[in-house]
C-alpha cells in the first residue's frame, strides 16, 4: 500500500491528531499558560526540524531551556 512522505510538517499534524492518545503533545504545551506560548511552541518545533529558526517577534519570548527539552522530547516520539 502506497504511503505520502513524511515530511517536518505532517510530522508536527501527526502529532497534534493523535492527542488523546498522547496527554504530553505539542498542543497540550502550546496550550499551558493560556496559549500565552502558542507561537513559541511552534516555532521551536520547526526550528528543531530544520524547517526555520525559533524568533519570534515581541511581546513573544522563546521557550525557556526545560521547555525547549520536552519540545524535543516531543518530537521525539512523533519520530
Amino acid at each position: 500500500m502506497w504511503s505520502p512522505p513524511r515530511s517536518p510538517r505532517s510530522t508536527i499534524a501527526a502529532g497534534s491528531t493523535n492527542r488523546r492518545s498522547r496527554p504530553s503533545s505539542i498542543e497540550d504545551l502550546r496550550a499551558r499558560h493560556g496559549g500565552e506560548h502558542n507561537v513559541s511552541v511552534v516555532k521551536e518545533a520547526l526550528a528543531q526540524l530544520g524547517v526555520c529558526g525559533r524568533a519570534v517577534r515581541p511581546p513573544m519570548t522563546e521557550l525557556s531551556g526545560p521547555d525547549r527539552q520536552r519540545v524535543s522530547d516531543i518530537l521525539r516520539t512523533l519520530a
